[in-house]
């Protein structure tokens, strides 16, 4: 009986939980997803890498970089956007966001974001858009938990 029971724990206890986020999730041999942060009409893949935090109510910081989807990776080389680059921290459950964010380009297709403030506790998404002046041209979303 204690066999039949240790066994249906392990298998129960392997499950991939619903909460966890496709976007940032792990696979099996440690590596990210090929495209973390896919942004399909500018045929890019981007990654945010956490400096400081995610956290609240002190300051976070992450690195942001992008490459192009089909001839580079995670590793490079790296590429800038064709298009404005925005970032824009959004809490869905209570419908607004944070102050804004400073971004500065640190090399090609490398990008420093600091003064990120997530002001309370709860689900944020980090949005990451290309523009050209009002008009989004591309965008791709990060969903946090703090």
């Amino acid at each position: 009986m204690k066999k039949l029971l240790l066994g249906f724990l392990f298998l129960t206890a392997c499950a991939r939980p619903d909460y966890i986020n496709p976007v940032s999730k792990k696979s099996a041999q440690g590596q990210t997803d090929k495209c973390a942060l896919k942004l399909a009409n500018s045929q890019l893949c981007s990654s945010i890498q956490w400096t400081s935090g995610p956290q609240t109510p002190a300051e976070s910081e992450f690195i942001l970089k992008f490459w192009n989807e089909t001839s580079a990776s995670e590793n490079g080389p790296y590429v800038d956007p064709s298009s404005t680059l925005s970032v824009i921290l959004w809490m869905p459950s209570m419908g607004h966001g944070s102050s804004p964010v400073k971004i500065d380009k640190i090399e090609t297709g490398v990008y420093r974001v600091h003064r990120v403030f997530f002001i309370m506790p709860g689900d944020w998404e980090v949005r990451v858009f290309l523009k050209n002046g009002p008009t989004i041209v591309d965008q791709a979303t990060e969903s946090l938990q703090l």
